[in-house]
């Protein structure tokens, strides 16, 4: 029971089943992943330009819109 309530004592808490929590997460994860290589390439490689969808207001309003997901 304890190993139960370590994985699903937080996403309960947030009104979602550990699976509901892990696929959002995850996909949070996956979409900042995806900007930072985009960053990191054009750090290094500035002729390579930044995606839209993946600069830094993109990836603020998607934060602030996954974020107001969570509040509602």
């Amino acid at each position: 029971m304890v190993i139960k309530r370590l994985f699903c004592k937080h996403p309960s808490e947030s009104g979602k089943t550990w699976l509901q929590h892990a696929v959002f997460a995850i996909c949070i994860s996956i979409k900042l992943s995806v900007s930072s290589t985009f960053f990191f390439l054009h750090a290094v490689l500035p002729f390579i330009p930044m995606p839209d969808s993946y600069n830094l207001q993109a990836m603020s309003d998607y934060l602030l819109k996954k974020n107001e997901e969570i509040d509602n």
